[in-house]
């Protein structure tokens, strides 16, 4: 059959006002003229969606052509599809359907009689954005739901599917389904660098593979690397199953994208302004820049751009206006920190850590102000002869970053300083858990309003110390200092002084109740900024655009 019959663009989902006018708001087809088959409460609720969404409901399929029928499934039906009769009971809904564009099921077995429950649950219960060709009902655990997708992909319709049931989303059904998976494009032309941007990258790419999508990461730079050696520095275990594609030039990429019929384009490469040839584009921005016109209007192109900071929206309004629609994304901690054991004071050593790559000419950490730091600390008796600094960080071979590594190891001779060099993440999960703070040095003495972009944007380490139970200390112009709780779940400082003050009382309330009760603190609130967080702040952002397209 070279057409479906019809599209069912909701198989399994639990009834609700905010699922029903989400599903007249059907990107694929205009809905114009809506019937059901329902009982009498899912049809006065069908029917009040209708009137707010403009759409006129009609009684009788049978009589004139609709646009959506919905179908609720109820005990009963599924009880009859269930019996040697089940093929002639879906033929009979089948001649119903054969007046309408589009087919919605309503899976509500077993909470008719709750009423109340209707209107509560919030559109999308649980959405996948993909299309079934087979299924194994095998991979699926509520046979009810199991049933319906199974006559759907047996008789030839195209299977878009809202569910419930996590099992529906869960990785295994999706092999176990062979789906076509909807293809993603994420973008960084820097994925050699492997700062906090790339992290960030990545961060987007695992949730479009867990929301279902087929990720490519691709590049306009040569970049001789693969899967795995892009993602080792930031994810633990096996590489996930994507591609990663170099493209000559932006023109060829812009190709790809429409030829292949990309869903969605995410483009996380600082100063690339590729105009978004995908059905949904999403442009992340660390942080603004001063850019021609004609950049600016290559944004247009995209849906959203997703800012991964207060700080960086803030400045996003300020030098790119405001005709964009933009939204606060922050970016992850990520599943390696997130999954750590929980902390204890008595695993704590009296370490503070600095963590960022050794970039001296753009985004400079200031590792070598944190040492000078630390050194006026132990002069000044603030801090003992037990504490140490540790700096972490990437460094590449170009001779400026170099020569202020050098310049980092001689400032620290002589001193309990230490400098970890592109230390692997098993490393770095070590020393989290074993340190009681973290520096964050990035824009200091850069006074209020001049050059932003030598500041923090977010500084994802401190979203890591959350699940370590490491005490951030930020300089004050940066995004973490817009997320931080001073006093309850880190502090913010201004100057060296304010830092010394802090760290005094750090020092003082070392393994004491204060610091267990701040570190306890500070892990409660992962589930804020972990990875389904993120996923659920994309899949929203996602569904949003799908609405509009």
């Amino acid at each position: 059959m070279d057409e479906p019959l019809a599209k069912v663009i909701g198989a399994g989902v639990l009834v609700s006002g905010g699922v029903i006018s989400a599903l007249l708001r059907d990107k694929y087809r205009p809905v114009k003229r809506v019937a059901g088959r329902a009982s009498e409460i899912v049809l006065a609720l069908l029917k009040e969606c209708c009137v707010t969404e403009g759409i006129e409901f009609v009684s009788d399929v049978r009589g004139e052509r609709v646009d959506l029928l919905f179908v609720e499934v109820t005990d009963e039906l599924l009880d009859a599809l269930e019996t040697p009769s089940k093929s002639r009971i879906w033929l009979s809904l089948e001649g119903a359907v054969r007046n309408s564009g589009s087919l919605a099921i309503l899976s509500a077995p077993k909470i008719n009689s709750r009423h109340s429950s209707f209107g509560a649950i919030p559109f999308p219960p649980h959405a996948e954005f993909c299309q079934a060709r087979s299924v194994d009902v095998s991979a699926i655990s509520d046979p009810s739901i199991a049933t319906i997708i199974s006559l759907m992909v047996e008789r030839s319709y195209d299977v878009r599917v809202f569910s419930r049931d996590e099992s529906v989303g869960s990785s295994r059904f999706f092999e176990s389904a062979r789906y076509g998976r909807p293809k993603a494009f994420v973008l960084n032309n820097y994925f050699s660098t492997a700062g906090g941007g790339e992290r960030s990258t990545l961060d987007y790419a695992v949730a479009l593979d867990r929301l279902g999508f087929e990720v490519t990461l691709v590049s306009t730079t040569p970049q001789d690397l693969t899967v795995a050696e892009i993602v080792r520095p930031f994810i633990d275990g096996v590489a996930p199953d994507w591609r990663f594609e170099v493209f000559a030039n932006e023109d060829a990429l812009k190709r790809a994208i429409s030829d292949r019929d990309v869903e969605v384009f995410i483009n996380h490469s600082y100063g690339s302004f590729i105009e978004n040839r995908a059905q949904l584009g999403i442009y992340v921005v660390m942080f603004p820049h001063q850019v021609p016109q004609a950049a600016l209007e290559n944004l247009k192109s995209y849906n959203r751009l997703c800012t991964i900071s207060p700080f960086a929206e803030l400045y996003v309004e300020s030098m790119w206006g405001r005709e964009q629609k933009s939204t606060v994304l922050v970016p992850p901690i990520s599943d390696a920190h997130a999954g750590s054991s929980r902390p204890s004071v008595t695993d704590k050593q009296k370490r503070i850590l600095v963590i960022g790559r050794f970039n001296v000419l753009s985004h400079n950490k200031n590792q070598l102000l944190a040492i000078e730091a630390f050194a006026q600390m132990k002069r000044t008796k603030i801090l003992d002869d037990e504490w140490e600094l540790l700096l972490v960080g990437n460094v590449n071979s170009s001779p400026e970053n170099l020569a202020y590594l050098e310049s980092c190891q001689k400032a620290g001779a002589g001193l309990p300083v230490s400098i970890r060099a592109n230390a692997s993440l098993e490393e770095l999960l070590g020393l989290y858990q074993s340190a009681t703070c973290l520096w964050q040095f990035t824009g200091y003495g850069l006074p209020f309003g001049e050059s932003p972009q030598r500041c923090e944007h977010l500084g994802l380490v401190v979203m890591d110390c959350l699940a370590h139970g490491v005490i951030p200390l930020v300089f004050e112009r940066s995004g973490a200092a817009m997320l931080i709780q001073e006093g309850v779940a880190g502090w913010v400082f201004g100057s060296i002084e304010q830092l010394s003050a802090q760290m005094r009382l750090v020092a003082f309330e070392w393994q004491s109740q204060f610091h267990q009760m701040m570190v306890d603190e500070l892990r409660s609130r992962v589930s804020m900024f972990d990875t389904a967080a993120f996923m659920s702040g994309l899949k929203r952002i996602l569904v949003e655009e799908w609405r509009e397209v």
